[in-house]
């Protein structure tokens, strides 16, 4: 974030009891150098967002994230690649939906907008009112814990539980009365199998079984918490 000069002659008082001057999207300058969003964003699909060139940074929500977020015309064929802190790649589909955060540019971070209260790297004059903070000019953002929901590997005891149940739930359908009265489950989408491994055949609701008979099963996934993502453009 590259944070233009602070006007002396141009700002404000009131809202924060101290010289600031107020930017879009709620963006706020203070005379320290400091910068606070004060927006979540995250329900503000088409009020909020946008690019900040003032400032360097883009304000996002999650549908923005799979399409790259690129607008202009010389950006088609660029891609943007999400990293952790400790360089792994993060897919699109792993961000949750309905949330919002914002890109710093110069900085190639992406952070979450969302609760700052408790954080050591927020004063706590801003905690609970700002989303996003910056110490000053061409510092990093700060942002909410960001939560990624990943894909994992099953287990062989997972594996071999999950394929004696989609085998009992084929044969019921294809020998049973109760499975022969259901027509085609009109969806792509299994089950998730968070919600079986633990479970025996019996227990199964008959809609299950049918979907797990023609789809099978999605899963497992494990939970990350990162304070930002390395955007990479290739």
């Amino acid at each position: 974030m590259q944070l233009p000069a602070f006007d002396p002659n141009n700002y404000c008082w009131d809202a924060w009891r101290a010289p600031h001057i107020m930017y879009a999207h709620n963006f706020v300058q203070f005379d320290t150098g400091e910068l606070i969003a004060t927006r979540w964003y995250c329900r503000d699909r088409y009020y909020a967002k946008g690019s900040m060139k003032d400032l360097g940074v883009q304000v996002l929500v999650s549908a923005d994230i799979a399409s790259g977020f690129f607008t202009g015309r010389n950006d088609a064929h660029k891609v943007r690649i999400f990293k952790t802190p400790d360089g792994e790649k993060v897919l699109p589909t792993w961000f949750p939906s309905g949330r919002g955060y914002i890109y710093d540019e110069s900085a190639q971070m992406l952070v979450k907008t969302g609760d700052l209260q408790c954080n050591p790297f927020v004063p706590s004059r801003f905690q609970k009112k700002a989303s996003a903070y910056w110490a000053g000019s061409g510092r990093e953002p700060v942002g909410a814990e960001l939560r990624l929901t990943k894909p994992r590997k099953r287990t062989p005891e997972e594996k071999e539980k999950l394929e004696d149940i989609r085998a009992l739930c084929k044969a019921w359908r294809k020998l049973t009365d109760e499975g022969k009265q259901w027509t085609d489950y009109h969806t792509n989408a299994g089950v998730s199998m968070d919600l079986v491994v633990d479970k025996e055949f019996d227990q199964l609701a008959d809609h299950v079984k049918v979907k797990i008979a023609q789809n099978g099963f999605h899963g497992p996934w494990e939970t990350i918490t990162v304070p930002y993502l390395k955007v990479e453009t290739v």
